[in-house]
């Protein structure tokens, strides 16, 4: 049972002859499914109104990519990936292994329409969508070989509708609407596709732009309220008081309510009221709560969905050098997870399509590796920011 070298050989198990075998035939297949909710190839997962269907979630997502303190999370997360190198590591030291990795870097940092970066930044956007598609496109060389000319990347906002789902869960092809409304179709093996946090596996993915939702449409209210209650600086909303006995005519009423409408602090401020009618401020022109802070403490909590709460230290007197090295240790773990969750769809849905296209079988392929970010100084990176 036991080989030479140590490993079991499994063929020389001997079988129960006297006990009944306790794995049916059946309990081999899949009876289950992962239970994604989907109808006619849309995804019917999020619960909120606001974010159904997808066609108005994607642009609720683009919205949210153009706040300032959001877009310096994204750029806080992505600038160190994309200045930290990548390589192929060969599988062996075997000539044969050698030329693999040299046939993979020509294929990988070598084309001729698309620098390897610019598609790294491309898909690098699944993590504010959820999910990312990109497809493969192949040439034929000059010495007959097939080399990846391209990564095309495909925008979320064209999904239309997802294929049908294998008995492991798996989405069979993307279809998406182009500008002219036609329908386009690719199977997922002529795709890469990125996945973040894709619950029951589901290819849309949850982005962290799903769980900035809520505090980025407080923050953004309140920005709303805080810009128009400087512009009319009466404190909150102004108020006139008629005096009792007094006849208005509807045309006085329309008249104040327009100005009242329009009233706020400029070079032309003041209102007409109507004989014996006062004009204040609701709350005698005190703010009753600090819009202001309020708006940090949202800021705070979008800056915390990824660890990069940092970015705040250049500008408030808030944060120790120990709470700066907690954050560097748990912000460091965050970018090497989307490292390796890129590196994975690489090393499996494309550096061995790269060869299969040629029919080419090595015994193993060729490995993609990311090297880490290198260390930061978080003050500065935070002053920088700010």
């Amino acid at each position: 049972m036991v080989t030479q070298n140590g490993t079991t050989d499994i063929t020389k198990i001997p079988s129960p002859r006297k006990r009944k075998p306790r794995v049916s035939q059946s309990s081999t297949a899949v009876q289950l499914n992962t239970g994604l909710s989907i109808w006619r190839g849309q995804m019917n997962e999020e619960y909120l109104s606001e974010l159904k269907p997808w066609s108005r979630a994607v642009k609720v997502y683009q919205e949210m990519q153009d706040d300032v303190v959001i877009g310096s999370l994204f750029e806080a997360i992505k600038t160190p990936l994309l200045a930290s190198p990548f390589e192929v590591i060969a599988a062996s030291d075997d000539e044969a292994d050698i030329m693999a990795k040299a046939f993979v870097e020509e294929n990988l940092f070598k084309m001729p329409d698309l620098e390897w970066t610019s598609h790294v930044e491309e898909m690098l956007e699944f993590m504010d969508m959820g999910f990312a598609i990109s497809e493969k496109v192949v040439e034929k060389g000059t010495d007959g070989m097939m080399y990846l000319t391209a990564l095309i990347p495909i925008g979320q906002e064209s999904l239309e509708t997802w294929g049908d789902i294998d008995e492991f869960g798996r989405v069979k092809s993307f279809n998406q609407r182009d500008k002219n409304g036609k329908i386009l179709s690719a199977p997922m093996d002529k795709l890469l596709h990125f996945t973040f946090r894709g619950r029951k596996r589901n290819p849309q993915g949850r982005g962290i732009l799903r769980s900035l939702y809520r505090p980025w449409f407080f923050k953004k209210n309140l920005e709303t309220i805080e810009a128009i209650g400087a512009e009319r600086d009466v404190g909150n909303a102004p108020v006139v008081t008629l005096k009792e006995g007094v006849k208005y005519t509807q045309t006085d009423l329309d008249n104040l309510a327009s100005a009242l409408e329009g009233f706020r602090m400029d070079e032309a401020v003041y209102v007409i009221l109507p004989g014996g009618a006062t004009l204040e401020a609701y709350g005698g022109g005190n703010k009753v709560y600090n819009v202001r802070e309020m708006i940090r403490d949202w800021q705070h909590l979008i800056r915390q969905r990824f660890f990069a709460d940092f970015i705040s230290l250049g500008s408030e007197a808030v944060g120790t050098q120990a709470l700066a090295d907690e954050m560097t240790t748990f912000f460091g773990l965050a970018l090497r997870s989307i490292q390796e969750k890129m590196l994975s769809v690489w090393n499996r849905q494309l550096i061995p399509w790269i060869f299969e296209v040629n029919n080419l079988h090595p015994a193993e392929y060729p490995r993609l590796e990311w090297l880490r970010p290198h260390d930061m100084n978080l003050q500065s990176l935070a002053q920088a920011y700010n």
